[in-house]
């Protein structure tokens, strides 16, 4: 099996409520179309999340999916009392990143 290319790839680190931290890594694969549908690789290093693919009628559909499972991933991790920093500590604006797709929960 090869290697999947990657369009995303990103660097950060989890400071998790435990006060654990953990390297981690935002990956999203280049989309590919199959005969029926198409899949995305979402890659969530540092967390106990696996790689998965994600799919959808079309490579843009399969695309939007693993971001919005990144964006969620994530969201659930920080809701859980955790933190997002870049590699100089600084706090990391995943709704400015995810825009739309990020989706709060409502207050």
């Amino acid at each position: 099996m090869t290697e999947p290319s990657f369009i995303v790839d990103v660097r950060v680190r989890f400071l998790h409520p435990d006060g654990r931290v953990t390297d981690g890594r935002l990956a999203v694969g280049r989309p590919v179309q199959e005969p029926d549908h198409a899949r995305c690789l979402a890659v969530l290093e540092g967390l106990s999340t696996p790689d998965c693919a994600l799919h959808g009628n079309d490579t843009l559909q399969a695309l939007i999916a693993a971001l919005q499972h990144l964006a969620w991933e994530i969201h659930a991790f920080i809701e859980r009392g955790g933190r997002v920093v870049d590699e100089r500590d600084d706090e990391r604006d995943l709704q400015s990143v995810f825009g739309r797709l990020w989706a709060p929960t409502p207050s």
